[in-house]
This record gives C-alpha cells, structure tokens and sequence, in this order.
C-alpha cells in the first residue's frame, strides 16, 4: 500500500524511502516518483499554512518547523529510484544525522 504523508513520516527510515511501493524495476520508480510527487504536493501545502499562521502570529516572525518524510527529496531527484539514493555519495551521512539532507 502506497503512503500519504502522515504514514511516510511516521514510519522507519528504511519504509519511509520506499513509500509503500515494493520493487526497484522501472515500474516501481515510476510508481514510486509518482507518490513523491504527491507526497511534495501535500508537504508543500502543509507547508504553506504553517507559514501562513505563523504570519499571523503576535506580531513577530517565526520560521515554522514542518519536517518532510525521510528522503522525499532525494527520491524526487532520483525519479523514483531507491538505488540511486543509495549509491548518492552523502547517502550514510544523511542516515546517521536527523534531518540531513542530502547535497
């Protein structure tokens, strides 16, 4: 079963890269890109109201705190393929430190 957002960020990191799709074939990153796409589009709108209320805060500016599912980015940048986040050079450093993205 494919994840929302709320499943990606709740599950392990390893579930969480593969976003519910099984399989490394072409279909699987096609599939997979495909809810990270979605996936984007929903972070991107909780996104947006955290900082559309934090604008309306008590008259001062807060930079909202709106994690993303572990290796969103990465997975859209790879188009879906799990290996090529893998095999990315900063891959292992980014598992070992919250919140690390990788360059």
């Amino acid at each position: 079963m494919v994840m929302d957002r709320q499943e990606a960020l709740r599950a392990d990191r390893v579930t969480a890269l593969t976003l519910g799709v099984a399989g490394t074939g072409p279909a699987a990153e096609r599939l997979r890109l495909a809810v990270a796409r979605r996936i984007r589009r929903e972070q991107q709108a909780v996104e947006n109201e955290a900082y559309r209320r934090a604008g309306e805060s008590a008259g001062f500016s807060v930079e909202p705190d709106v994690p993303a599912p572990f290796g969103l980015d990465e997975l859209l940048t790879a188009k879906g393929s799990i290996q090529n986040v893998v095999d990315h050079p900063g891959f292992a450093h980014a598992v070992m430190r919250p919140g690390t993205r990788l360059a």
